[in-house]
């Protein structure tokens, strides 16, 4: 144009606006228009006020207007109200007021920003007073009004005033009012109110616009209508990229994860470009169901495929992904590399995955760089810090944390949760006991509880309670979270049959996931929660998100070289009162076994009926024993020892037969039975097959005992390629018999040694590989042992290392590295479901082997600690011995192995670093009494070069004796006890490597088996001076001794039901 005036300018701003190039109508008017002497006029200052509001810029917004306030238009009101609605967008009401008061005539845009501004921000009365007083209220009033409470968060307000216009009978010409409501409707998960709105959209003839489908969409996603959705977006003549988004997020939000990625491929291959919303969508898809590598892919292909870059809420997601999948190394590496500078916020992601994945450890160091880094501002943030701190029993931190909070004049929002029953929203309270149905709902949760126990052993999970009380009171608090009161009413007030739909403000507690699993059992009804986080169907006893959610705790944090070993009391599975017991052994008892039975599950196990009956069972004549060159330095294959324990027999205390494995370099360790007493009775299978995992070669050997029981053969060979191929596990190492047939495996790691590969190998009963036991996302984060309770449908397993730490013997620097766990893994049994990880901190490094009780219906287990922590309770403590000439200056006991009598009686340990076994009286499991103590090797026997230190100072060593003349080598390391009772026999090998490190006289003088006479009426222990087993003078050289099973069964192989 050869002539630009004031009205060409004004035209080519404003149409930038509209265009929503706001950014260019700045760029055109101060790089071109300033160089032609152009002077803003009205018009050109509306356009360029306009643009800063649309651009979020106050800095800008300001300078115009400086400039506006000096030039010959300052007083021109529709200057001003464009100043208005840029301040109110900016959150700055109070410039914003001062303005809409300077006006001299407002006109309906000026009311309408400053009142739209004052409900955006929460500034209810306000909003209220300054939209009573506009002169004439139109729909676009009422819209403001109604779209700001929705945004700030206040859908009831939003709802009232809608109710109210609908009452003044304006007419709704523009649909984006209803859009609005629609939204307060799923902002409250209201799907009665949300159902009512859609009818009159479909009334008002709106229901082809496609933002208001958009939004019924979303609508009734949040409302837990996950078809509802599907069928709105079916009927879509014209999607865009927001329809297949809302449902593409509406499926992830519901647990849907494979569905909304279905969704995304069609929705590409329709052509319709994703934005960045979806891959926020996806990707939290992803992340709570663990798909680690789908997630990857699809972060890279936001850059790689659509030219998108990720924002700061992309690497949030994917942050959150790798701290749900438990790779938080990999997170963190992810928070320094990332391209935005990681603020509080992110931090505070990461310190919550810590949380959520039982890493104690890492948690408080995280927690201790946010204090120090940041001075966090967010009251979350010390809400979150309080809480890790707890979880380390670390209280002078926690009052801190809490004093900060208090500091900011900021109280944690209390919990609540909201349940919709028959047209009515009824709200409880955490701890709430005023309720007009309070003694009714009281009953019935008691009731659910009771049955809770009974059916489904459960027992209350008092960690979630993070404040210094006694058991009881914390128990107390569990029972009256906010939905379980909701869920009580529910079942009371709903139709019967009909979901049971909570909205709770805050996060599910681990224990009331397990109790609304437990309860959607039991009451045979569906129960839609959404909390916080995303939203949890429960049916079945099973719930929506898998239990990926992690609910695990980190327990203790302390230093590891001066603590204490302690035995550690697992947490009761079962009912605790006798009239529950029996009631158990009445109900779920005989059903679970008349249906296991009826269902196929018994077709394999000999053994006993039993424990009591197995213990009347005929004297163990023959030992099978794993004895191994492996890491030892002879090139020679491990082997499967017979040994001859009848002292009937002329061969009594030899080895009689000796089955070399087919390759070196296995490390045979745990053995275990193909059949055990799980179903005993089935006449169709046998006690037939001992299996042997090769730790190192990741090899199974399949053996036959039956042929020929004093010469064992080799029946099959499983493949480590097979193995890794089908399931991606390797270095395998404890057995179980299932009573179906199958075998399970526990393997601690993939095949380049890491843990975070490691799961449970499935076998079927010719020792095929199935599967994977564990179900996707819910390997254990270190494997060691592990033991389960079919009755009660639990399993636990244990932590050892990544294999290619403990594989090179012991380093502490790999314990700081994180390459040792501290975890148990409480599954759901027989589902491969994880419902818990407890992270017992560095306090309660390796908890390596675990035993319950064998009768099966107490409520007790064991599992052995290196260092002082509490769980339950703590019921045995070893504590280190102050030493000279060792490598530390103290001596902790290492316990690796223990067991249980068949009767419940007598409790055994071995101390390997140490050098005595221990008796205990377990008839009060919960108060052991020490009733038997013998030393049979060790560091401190009398010759070594190691000294214990007394509290007076003076040194001391332990009196060892011979057997046949020769000297006991090493420490008790394995243990295996008769069925009786009455006899106890113990190697001393380890693991190769770590025998070299503490007993290196092992690698050139061998093992050896003991036996130990057991006093069972009044405890004790005696060594049998005519049973001695050297390894020693084995014909290819010294070997060692590892783990004993006898033909008959054994105390740590069967497993009653």
């Amino acid at each position: 144009m050869p002539h630009r005036d004031h009205i060409a300018w004004a035209s080519v701003l404003t149409a930038l606006n509209q265009a929503n190039l706001s950014g260019k109508t700045l760029w055109v008017f101060s790089s071109v228009g300033s160089s032609s002497g152009l002077r803003p006029d009205d018009f050109v200052f509306s356009a360029l006020v306009k643009a800063c509001a649309n651009l979020g810029s106050i800095k800008l917004g300001k300078q115009v207007h400086c400039h506006f306030i000096v030039s010959e238009y300052s007083n021109d009101d529709v200057v001003k109200s464009s100043l208005v609605d840029m301040y109110a967008k900016c959150r700055l009401l109070d410039c914003a007021k001062a303005v809409f008061d300077s006006i001299r005539v407002k006109n309906t845009i000026s009311w309408t920003a400053m009142v739209s501004g004052y409900a955006k921000s929460g500034r209810k009365e306000e909003a209220l007073e300054l939209f009573r007083r506009l002169p004439v209220k139109n729909l676009y009033s009422w819209t403001a009004l109604i779209s700001g409470f929705v945004q700030s968060g206040k859908g009831l307000e939003a709802f009232s005033v809608f109710t109210e216009m609908r009452r003044e009978r304006v007419d709704i010409l523009d649909p984006l009012v209803l859009s609005s409501i629609v939204g307060a409707c799923a902002n409250l998960a209201a799907s009665i109110a949300g159902r009512q709105v859609h009818g009159l959209v479909i009334a008002l003839g709106f229901d082809s616009c496609v933002f208001i489908s958009n939004a019924l969409i979303d609508m009734y996603a949040k409302c837990s209508d996950v078809i509802a959705a599907k069928d709105i977006f079916s009927r879509m003549r014209h999607r865009d990229v927001v329809s297949w988004t809302s449902l593409i997020v509406g499926m992830a939000q519901h647990g849907q994860a494979e569905k909304a990625l279905a969704l995304y491929d069609e929705m590409v291959s329709h052509g319709v470009k994703p934005n960045e919303v979806t891959f926020v969508g996806l990707i939290y898809a992803c992340s709570h169901v663990g798909f680690v590598a789908k997630g990857r892919e699809l972060f890279q292909s936001m850059t790689k495929d659509y030219g998108i870059r990720p924002s700061l809420q992309h690497y949030t997601c994917l942050l959150d992904l790798l701290g749900r999948s438990g790779l938080l190394d990999e997170a963190e590496n992810l928070i320094h590399t990332m391209p935005f500078p990681p603020d509080e916020p992110t931090w505070a992601a990461l310190l919550s995955a810590c949380k959520r994945q039982g890493q104690g450890q890492m948690g408080v160091r995280i927690a201790d760089h946010l204090v120090s880094s940041f001075k966090p501002k967010d009251p979350s943030t010390y809400i979150l810090l309080s809480n890790i701190y707890a979880s380390a029993s670390l209280w002078g931190k926690v009052s801190e944390a809490r004093r900060k909070l208090g500091d900011m004049e900021v109280r944690k929002d209390p919990g609540y949760s909201s349940v919709e029953v028959r047209k009515e929203t009824e709200v409880f309270y955490a701890g709430e006991t005023s309720h007009a149905l309070k003694e009714d709902i009281f009953r019935l949760l008691k009731k659910l509880e009771e049955e809770m126990r009974i059916r489904n052993g459960y027992v209350p999970d008092t960690s979630w309670i993070l404040h210094d009380m006694d058991e009881q009171e914390k128990e107390k608090l569990l029972f009256w979270h906010s939905e379980r009161s909701a869920v009580a009413y529910g079942l009371l007030k709903a139709v019967p049959g009909t979901p049971i739909r909570i909205v709770k403000n805050l996060r599910v507690c681990g224990d009331c996931h397990v109790v609304l699993k437990h309860i959607s059992e039991i009451t045979e009804r569906e129960i839609i929660v959404r909390d916080a986080t995303r939203y949890h169907h429960f049916k079945g006893g099973k719930c929506s998100c898998n239990d990926f959610c992690n609910y695990g705790h980190a327990k203790s944090i302390s230093i590891l070289s001066k603590e204490t070993i302690k035995w550690r009391r697992v947490a009761s599975l079962l009912p605790h009162t006798e009239s529950e017991r029996e009631m158990a052994t009445e109900t779920v008892l005989a059903t679970a076994v008349s249906n296991g039975r009826s269902k196929g599950c018994c077709k394999s196990g000999p053994g006993y009926a039993t424990p009591l009956a197995a213990m009347a069972g005929p004297r163990e004549k023959l030992i099978y024993l794993t004895a191994l060159y492996s890491g030892t330095g002879r090139d020679k294959p491990d082997y499967l020892a017979t040994v001859d324990v009848d002292p009937n027999s002329p061969t009594y205390s030899s080895v009689i037969h000796r089955l070399k494995m087919p390759y070196i370099g296995d490390e045979l360790h745990h053995t275990g039975w193909n059949s055990c007493s799980s179903c005993h009775g089935e006449a169709s299978a046998d006690r037939r097959y001992l299996v042997l995992p090769g730790l190192i070669s990741g090899r199974i050997y399949a053996i036959d005992t039956k042929t020929d029981p004093k010469a064992p053969s080799l029946y099959k060979v499983v493949e480590p390629e097979e193995i890794a191929k089908k399931t991606g596990l390797a270095f395998p190492h404890t057995s179980h018999c299932l009573a179906s047939g199958d075998m399970l495996v526990s393997c601690l790691g993939d095949k380049e040694g890491n843990a975070k590969g490691n799961g449970f190998l499935l076998l079927d009963s010719d020792f095929n590989v199935k599967s994977r036991w564990d179900k996707p996302g819910h390997g254990p984060l270190f494997g060691y042992d592990f033991w389960y309770q079919p009755r009660f449908k639990t399993m636990i397993s244990t932590s050892w290392g990544a294999p290619k730490a403990f594989s090179k013997g012991f380093n502490l620097q790999h314990v700081a590295d994180g390459l040792y766990g501290s975890h148990l893994h409480i599954y759901k049994w027989p589902e491969g479901e994880m419902k818990q990880i407890i992270d017992l901190g560095n306090t309660g490094l390796l908890p390596l082997e675990i035993r319950f009780l064998h009768d099966p219906s107490k409520d007790t287990g064991y599992v052995g600690m290196m260092t002082h922590g509490a769980m339950r309770q703590v019921v045995i403590s070893v504590k280190p011995l102050k030493v000279e000439n060792w490598i530390l200056p103290e001596m902790p006991g290492l316990i690796t192995d223990f067991l249980i009598s068949l009767d419940d009686r007598f409790f055994y340990f071995v101390n390997w670093l140490h050098g005595d076994i221990r008796q205990y009286n377990i008839e009060d499991p919960k108060n052991p009494v020490l009733t038997g103590q013998i030393w049979v090797g060790g560091l401190l026997q009398k010759g070594s070069p190691y000294k214990a230190v007394g509290e007076d100072g003076n040194t001391y060593q332990f009196d060892v004796p011979q057997i046949k003349g020769k000297s006991l080598r090493a420490g008790p390391q394995m243990i295996q006890l008769s069925l009786d009772g009455k006899r106890l026999y113990a190697t001393n090998s380890l693991f190769s490597a770590w025998d070299r490190q503490f007993y290196p006289e092992l690698m050139d003088k061998g093992s050896h088996i003991i036996q130990i006479d057991v006093d069972t009426d009044k405890g004790g222990l005696t060594i049998n001076p005519d049973f001695f087993v050297d390894f020693g003078d084995e014909p290819d050289g010294p070997a060692l001794a590892h783990e004993m099973r006898y033909p008959g069964g054994d105390c740590t192989s069967d497993i009653w039901i």
